[in-house]
């Protein structure tokens, strides 16, 4: 009697039972009875099915066979095992007696009864194999064209080998030997397999890094110095279980539907099949999840929806400091339709929905000033109601992406939206964004000016909102505008003095020249150029748009070791700040900053739109003992003294957004004997 695993299929022959029947009376008399038997290897499979509302590739998110809900125009994705079962031994037998495992079984999956709006050629299939060593995740393509209906049914069935990747080349699986934990056993002796050199004749292959090593079993034709193999099941022996898969992603989105239907997927078949020869049969085992059902429909109305806007003066014309905030009232209305209440109850009320607002910004300058995307990152949430509920902010997010405002309400449940109005209320604050979000209107321009509209969608999964048909609309008539130019340069430089070496700037400090002073005196120049500014009251001095004053301030950067510029004390650097202006003002010199606040005079005022507007400054800049005193901060290094103003009313409110300008000066300490502070040319 043979050990060896005996059998029929792959070997294109039967095998005759001979069973003799002796003549009791005469022991020379008997008959035979010759029985044809097909001995087959039989692999046992199972397959497994999990579904989740979105899309996503990564095994994680799959981690039950929950029924889910898909909304049409969104995506709901299928992951599918199809998975092979044998212990270490039965494989390592069968790779050891020459069982061909160049083959696979055909892959599909039944997605309902009935094909519905799954068949629509509108209906788009991505499918993502995850299986091929050789290419990594290769993705797969189709319409609802695609399915096809078991004989006598209208059943919705998807042969993979329907899809094409993107050079039009049909599905092909991957061979079931691509999936063996495969290597080859330097120790054993008495191998069977030998290696070819291509597909012709090979049973199995190992992939090696860069391509396919192919074997096949000895012969007596193999010539005497042939090299024989032994391939074993890598990390399995004796009866250990060795499950081997194929996993696949398959992504639905039906882009046309109406009404609710519920389905239950499946793989379609009894057992998996192959339309390869070559192929063992199989036997279907069950301890894996091979089923799941998806119910697919619009569950929800979103009506009633609307967006108003409000400036924070109450206007529309965005002005710095009195209306540069717009108060946005979103509202909407969610409801479930009578005639899908009960399905709603079955199988919608438990599972998580997500409800957004997608605030959107209109330009229509006559100029090209302002912009439709939104600019501002500075929004401010004031209150969230979900019916009579009010929000935390564990429930909700918000963020400006591409220019477009978000606004998403989470962690509820269908329950929760069966019947409700949501409303949330935010304050989008403008600085300096200003001029380059809205238009200005100029002359008899009624028309330039930013709106707003509001789509507010519900879906099953957050990234199910995009496309959810579930939604509603609303577009503000209003538009915010504004009157002037709310623009200005300033400009800050230090004097060209000669020193007596020659040099012209201040700028470069040489601890070693300036020992005995303990450092030197920097005079620079501040230059408000105004001139292209329009929209100012410059001869009523009450008037809240008149430019009574210039404020600002000098502040200090330090250069550290990565390049960067941070915040220094400025007292600790520098003293002994003087600033002359033709009126003279009221200046702070804090530890931090030194500021000040000059009235205009009124010369200057009526002259804004040709004149730019000085300013003096002077300070004591710290070298040699004095700075090194300072310790571990007393780095010699660049330094960079940042000028900020803007004009104000009498009441000391900004009329335009701060504009800024800097200086660098470098504080060193080196001999002159050994750099040269000259110019050689």
């Amino acid at each position: 009697m043979t050990t060896e695993p005996l059998y029929d299929n792959q070997n294109n022959q039967f095998t005759v039972l001979d069973v003799y029947y002796a003549n009791p009376g005469n022991a020379q008399e008997g008959y035979h009875l010759f029985i044809p038997i097909v001995v087959k290897k039989i692999l046992q499979t199972e397959f497994s099915i999990k579904m989740l509302n979105g899309s996503s590739a990564y095994d994680s998110a799959y981690s039950t066979n929950a029924a889910i809900l898909a909304n049409y125009k969104g995506d709901f994705t299928a992951q599918l095992t199809y998975s092979y079962i044998w212990t270490a031994d039965e494989w390592n037998a069968n790779i050891a007696a020459g069982t061909n495992f160049l083959w696979s079984y055909d892959k599909q999956v039944k997605l309902g009864d009935a094909k519905g709006s799954l068949g629509n050629a509108s209906t788009r299939y991505t499918l993502i194999d995850m299986n091929r060593r050789e290419a990594g995740s290769t993705f797969f393509t189709g319409n609802g064209t695609a399915l096809k209906s078991t004989e006598n049914k209208q059943d919705a069935v998807l042969k993979f080998n329907n899809l094409e990747d993107s050079s039009k080349n049909k599905y092909t699986s991957v061979y079931l030997s691509d999936l063996l934990p495969l290597k080859v056993d330097d120790k054993a002796s008495n191998g069977t397999l030998k290696k070819v050199s291509s597909r012709e004749n090979a049973t199995i292959r190992i992939w090696n890094g860069k391509e396919y090593d192919y074997y096949a079993p000895k012969s007596s034709d193999d010539p005497a110095d042939t090299t024989y193999y032994t391939l074993v099941i890598d990390g399995k022996t004796g009866t250990d279980e060795v499950k081997v898969s194929e996993v696949y992603y398959l992504t639905v989105n039906c882009q046309e539907g109406s009404g609710v239907i519920t389905q239950n997927v499946t793989l379609g078949l009894d057992k998996m099949t192959s339309s390869d020869s070559s192929a063992l049969p199989s036997r279907k085992r069950g301890k894996e999840s091979q089923n799941n059902t998806y119910t697919l429909g619009d569950f929800y109305q979103v009506s009633d929806v609307s967006i108003t806007p409000e400036g924070k003066d109450k206007t529309t014309i965005v002005k710095s400091g009195t209306n540069d905030a717009i108060d946005l009232l979103l509202k909407a209305k969610v409801e479930v339709p009578d005639e899908y209440k009960n399905q709603f109850e079955t199988y919608a009320k438990n599972d998580p929905v997500y409800f957004r607002f997608a605030v959107r910004m209109h330009n229509t300058s006559q100029d090209d000033t302002g912009t439709d995307q939104i600019l501002t990152q500075d929004i401010r949430v004031s209150s969230v109601k979900l019916g009579e509920n009010t929000l935390g902010e564990q429930d909700y997010t918000y963020e400006v992406s591409n220019g477009v405002l978000y606004f998403t309400v989470k962690n509820k449940k269908g329950v929760d939206f069966s019947n409700v109005n949501i409303e949330a209320q935010l304050r989008l604050n403008y600085a300096g964004e200003m001029d380059a979000q809205f238009p200005m209107r100029k002359g008899n321009d009624s028309t330039s000016g930013i709106s707003f509209s509001v789509n507010a969608a519900i879906a099953y999964s957050e990234n199910s909102l995009d496309g959810s048909l579930m939604n509603g609309s609303d577009e503000n008539s209003q538009k915010f505008y504004r009157e002037k130019i709310n623009s200005v340069r300033i400009n800050y430089y230090a004097y060209d003095t000669v020193s007596n070496d020659g040099n012209v700037s201040q700028l470069g400090i040489n601890g070693k020249e300036v020992a005995d002073k303990g450092g030197v005196t920097i005079t620079t120049q501040g230059i408000y150029n105004a001139t292209d500014i329009a929209g100012l009251n410059t001869t009523e001095e009450g008037d809240e748009s008149y430019p009574y004053y210039l404020i600002g301030s000098l502040e200090l950067q330090k250069k550290d070791n990565s390049g960067k510029y941070t915040d220094v004390r400025m007292s600790d650097y520098i003293t002994s700040i003087t600033s002359v202006s033709a009126n003279k003002g009221i200046s702070k010199n804090s530890d931090q900053k030194y500021e000040f606040e000059i009235p205009l005079t009124s010369a200057q005022v009526l002259n804004l739109a040709t004149e730019p507007l000085k300013i003096d400054f002077s300070y004591f800049v710290k070298s040699d003992e004095a700075l090194e005193k300072l310790g571990d901060q007393a780095q010699y290094a660049n330094y960079k003294v940042i000028l900020t103003a803007h004009l104000a009313n009498k009441a000391g409110t900004a009329l335009v957004e701060d504009v800024s300008d800097y200086l660098i000066y470098t504080n060193a300490k080196f001999y002159n004997g050994i750099i040269s502070t000259r110019d050689f040319d």
